[in-house]
């Protein structure tokens, strides 16, 4: 996977991602945090930990066992 797949990988990836986590946000954050404090934790928790899921722990987990990983 190149520099550009990977890029385009994360875009799509946290835009099918914060499609799953804020209905389950909504549904099951406390009912005293009103919808925009759901949302915004939806958009913001994913932001946060989604480019490293995807850009560093690949790079972090494959070297070590050897795999040509082509970033």
């Amino acid at each position: 996977m190149n520099t550009s797949e990977a890029f385009l990988f994360l875009l799509l990836g946290y835009c099918a991602t914060v499609a799953v986590e804020i209905p389950v946000l909504l549904v099951g954050l406390a009912p005293k945090h009103n919808r925009q404090t759901k949302l915004s934790a939806g958009l913001l928790l994913t932001a946060f930990t989604y480019p490293i899921v995807v850009l560093v722990l690949p790079i972090l987990v494959m070297q070590p066992w050897g795999s040509p990983l082509k970033v």
